[in-house]
């Protein structure tokens, strides 16, 4: 949220400046409700997506929003875990390409860390294959896993 500039900018004035840098600017998110201040998260998801190559069927997470590629660029890839997960982190992903499919496991047995699978709404494995695709997830480390959050579409 900041942007380098001197003083904040009023959330409510953000849509002058555009929805594409709402979160390069620095601004208060600060809410008053019964004459209390409420200050939300700070949902920057830390300067954008970097992307995460899935080797032998896992990647490991190093920010909160990733773009995942296939493994030597192959048409379709499984991935069955992610490394890295702690209790409450979230994790937002999507695949890096439309001409290459991630195939997201449900608890998948190729992924020998238990600690590193995913479960999937539905017990179904997930199809991303559409830049658009997003995957969010979180971690829960009272079962050891990253559970679903939510999909688009």
């Amino acid at each position: 949220h900041t942007s380098g500039a001197a003083d904040p900018v009023s959330h409510n004035n953000l849509a002058s400046i555009g929805a594409n840098d709402h979160h390069t600017q620095s601004h208060d998110h600060s809410l008053a409700a019964d004459g209390q201040t409420v200050t939300a998260v700070n949902y920057n998801l830390g300067g954008g997506d970097t992307t995460l190559t899935i080797a032998t069927g896992r990647v490991t997470r190093t920010r909160i929003y990733h773009t995942i590629d296939t493994e030597a660029a192959a048409a379709s890839d499984e991935l069955a875990g992610i490394a890295g997960g702690t209790d409450g982190l979230a994790l937002i992903v999507r695949p890096s390409s439309d001409v290459r499919t991630v195939v997201v496991k449900h608890q998948g047995a190729e992924e020998g860390t238990v600690t590193n699978r995913i479960i999937l709404t539905g017990a179904l494995d997930l199809t991303l294959d559409d830049e658009t695709d997003v995957l969010s997830l979180i971690y829960d480390s009272g079962i050891g896993r990253w559970i679903e959050w939510s999909r688009s579409p």
